[in-house]
């Protein structure tokens, strides 16, 4: 967890020398909160499984395709199976709050 905080951070203190800024240390900070958002935002969305059928959907066309199709029966309990086997990210809300505190940060450096 350490090592994925480290090169997020460098992630988002290398996109924030891209940027010409008058105040560059209030900017880097939120650039690097922002990197964390939507880092733990793309988690928590594919932990709602929100694209599930769509990407189920894509791997049964694929099937179609290549006339590898069974009934219909056997795809509901197959979607089942594939939304309960997909992975979930437990350092969602962790990203989250990681991405709180740069911005916290953020707005407190851009006061002084």
């Amino acid at each position: 967890m350490y090592k994925k905080i480290a090169v997020m951070t460098a992630a988002g203190v290398v996109l924030s020398l891209f940027i010409p800024s008058e105040h560059m240390l209030s900017d880097m900070f939120f650039i690097i909160s922002m990197v964390f958002f939507v880092s733990g935002l793309s988690k928590l969305i594919y932990n709602s499984g929100v694209f599930n059928s769509m990407v189920f959907g894509s791997k049964l066309i694929y099937r179609i395709f290549r006339k590898n199709i069974g009934a219909s029966a056997s795809l509901k309990d197959e979607y089942v199976e594939y939304t309960k086997s997909r992975v979930k990210y437990g350092d969602a809300g962790k990203m989250l709050l990681i991405s709180l505190f740069w911005f916290v940060v953020s707005v407190l450096v851009s006061f002084f």
